[in-house]
């Protein structure tokens, strides 16, 4: 999977999200306390807690959002991973990168 990509600021915040449209079964929604984002750094850290505010992590629809807090250039890109799960126990990921631009 390629292509999704995003560029901030390292001071700004906003919330992203990452979508499952179209693949879902009639009926099938998505299951937050399974589904989770996390984020890692150019070095393959686990950054989450540094770039992502998972206490914000909520489902709308066949979306799962999250606000994106923080980052570095020096340790960008970062790959932010959607893990979707639903309550008919399929999983879904969607990986973005993040790039920071000061």
């Amino acid at each position: 999977m390629g292509g999704f990509q995003f560029n901030k600021n390292s001071a700004e915040e906003f919330v992203i999200a990452g979508g499952i449209t179209n693949v879902v079964g009639d009926g099938e929604a998505l299951v937050g306390g399974s589904s989770t984002v996390t984020a890692e750094d150019v070095n393959g850290e686990d950054v989450t807690a540094t770039v992502l505010d998972t206490d914000t992590k909520s489902v709308d629809g066949n979306y799962l959002k999250c606000l994106c807090k923080a980052g570095t250039e020096a340790l960008s890109p970062y790959q932010i991973t959607f893990k979707m799960v639903t309550d008919a126990a399929n999983t879904y990921i969607v990986v973005v990168a993040m790039d920071i631009m000061n």
